[in-house]
């Protein structure tokens, strides 16, 4: 799309367009929950229900919904940590190196796919119509920021492609002169439009100027712009969020944890109460008596300092000892009922924290379309799904999106830095989700051997395994695999080994010594030895061990 002069002078002039407007609503919002910023000011008044004091306090003791939304999020990590996934650069060897080289820092010292995990991923849920903005200098240095609806004032798209864009404008004063600066950028130029007043004008009058020192042609060939979300709305041409559905509830989870913050505070103290003890210094009197003169019999009186007048200590030290009287012969003995504590409610507690819970349960439902249960020695952040396929139907349609991203960021350096326009790269995220503990993998794999299902079902399980088990860690991983993939006869014990008749006596030796030869092995032989090297290794091994009728197999 190529912009003309008319066209950026009318889009300038209308300001910024209704879309923009409410995609900067939504973000406001997402933002409130996400980060927390702007909490105070979503807490409304609850009219007939709380006073300013009691609105004031909450505000000040307010507890945002950070940490439940970093809750509720979590499982989003599982796009990076996916098993599976290409990368095709549709190129020569050297030129793949090129196009690596160029990549290695996109933004923040990071590569694509940390730059996406670390900082896009929280974009994305915040500010959707945001825009991930590969940028080139004047110097042909390449950088890519995310830019968020509050710098743009319009923009044409087309899915999540951009065919036009103009920023927001930037207010300068030049020779007591206010001018506001607009970046424009079409399929063909990168330019600068000024907004001015006309001159010899004393109307107010302003108009439209392109700074033509400042005009550059586009190498992209396209606005090198991509808009990070993926759910459309229904009524308005923008995206919603991925947590667009839960938002009005998370309001109301903001003032449920709100109002039970200032229940424990203001009444979660036990309250000490006793019978009132005398005034130690007017003997109960509240009143103070002396005489002017000693012996003329005329008494001064003035109210006691320390009880304020009325006759009983305002005020008891932790180290005071209450001296209870003994009853006479007919009273009432009154210890212990001198002094005890009222304790709080504990039920009004336990009711407001199980609502709270109950809620974020229901949020996470919303979200992902299953619950959750916490156990096992190793916990996810969440726990195990209780019905897995759709948190992983969900991660797909996320994935799709975010290796778009990374293809679209891709295909920029690619295009600069081999000079191709044409440049087009493939890239597909992995989308074998570890959404299960390893220990419940690994308890099914023991039923399932014991039950002699297939062994392509059992080697499918134990890939699984290896997965979960490693999915933080990519060397232990490929080590595990390695020599998964050399263990002879893993779905058999040694027992069924040593009494099978068909197997040879050299591969029954491989199984008896294979543990023993693995745990020979070092680190650095695992990592950097092939798997073929590592199979002679262990036929050297077995040679040197006895068989079970006390012959000896020589190298």
């Amino acid at each position: 799309m190529i912009l003309t002069k008319d066209d950026v002078e009318k889009y300038i002039f209308a300001g910024t367009s209704p879309e923009i407007i409410a995609s900067r609503k939504l973000a406001k919002e997402n933002n409130m929950h996400v980060t927390g910023k702007g909490a105070r000011e979503y807490l409304e008044k609850l009219d007939e229900y709380e006073n300013n004091n009691q609105k004031i306090l909450r505000e000040k003791l307010m507890k945002d919904n950070k940490a439940v939304f970093s809750f509720l999020l979590r499982p989003l990590d599982k796009i990076f940590s996916a098993k599976g996934g290409s990368i095709n650069y549709n190129l020569k060897e050297e030129e793949i190196q090129k196009v690596k080289d160029s990549v290695t820092e996109v933004a923040d010292g990071l590569n694509i796919k940390r730059y996406l995990k670390k900082v896009v991923v929280q974009k994305y849920i915040i500010d959707p119509n945001g825009i991930l903005f590969v940028d080139l200098d004047e110097f042909g240095d390449l950088s890519t920021t995310f830019e968020p609806t509050t710098k743009i004032l319009w923009y044409k798209k087309r899915g999540n492609t951009v065919e036009a864009l103009i920023f927001e404008g930037e207010e300068r004063e030049e020779d007591t002169i206010k001018r506001k600066y607009y970046r424009v950028i079409d399929d063909k130029l990168d330019r600068i439009f000024v907004v001015e007043p006309k001159p010899n004008d004393t109307t107010g009058v302003k108009q439209v100027r392109e700074v033509k020192r400042d005009r550059l042609t586009n190498f992209f060939g396209f606005v090198p712009a991509f808009i990070v979300g993926d759910i459309k709305n229904p009524n308005i041409d923008i995206f919603n969020s991925f947590i667009s559905d839960i938002n009005e509830e998370a309001k109301d989870l903001l003032h449920d944890v709100s109002i039970n913050k200032i229940h424990k505070i203001s009444q979660g103290y036990a309250k000490y109460w006793q019978r009132p003890e005398a005034c130690t210094k007017c003997h109960g009197e509240g009143e103070l008596k002396w005489e002017a003169v000693p012996g003329d019999g005329m008494w001064l009186e003035k109210v006691c300092e320390s009880c304020g007048g009325a006759g009983y200590k305002q005020k008891v030290s932790p180290s005071d000892t209450m001296i209870v009287p003994v009853p006479e012969k007919d009273e009432n003995d009154p210890a212990p009922n001198v002094a005890g504590y009222v304790n709080p409610s504990i039920e009004i507690w336990k009711k407001y924290d199980d609502n709270i819970k109950a809620t974020r349960d229901y949020l996470f439902q919303v979200l992902w379309g299953t619950t959750f249960e916490q156990g096992g020695r190793n916990e996810t952040a969440t726990g195990r799904f209780i019905d897995v396929q759709p948190v992983q139907d969900r991660l797909r349609d996320i994935s799709h999106t975010f290796s778009l991203m990374h293809q679209f960021i891709l295909d920029c350096y690619g295009i600069i830095t081999l000079r191709r326009k044409d440049y087009k790269s493939f890239v597909s995220y992995g989308t074998r989700y570890v959404s299960e503990n390893p220990d419940e993998i690994l308890k099914t794999l023991m039923e399932a051997s014991r039950d002699k299902v297939s062994d392509v079902i059992l080697h499918d399980m134990r890939a699984k395994y290896f997965f979960a088990e490693y999915q933080n860690d990519d060397v232990e991983l490929a080590k595990k695999q390695k020599i998964a993939r050399i263990e002879p006869f893993p779905n058999m014990s040694v027992t069924e080994v040593m009494g099978s008749e068909i197997i040879k006596e050299e591969d029954k030796l491989k199984k008896v010594y294979f543990v023993g030869w693995y745990c020979s092995l070092t680190d650095a032989e695992l990592i950097m030895k092939t798997e073929d090297q590592l199979i002679e290794e262990l036929n050297i091994f077995i040679k040197t061990k006895k068989v079970k009728d006390g012959t000896q197999q020589t190298a």
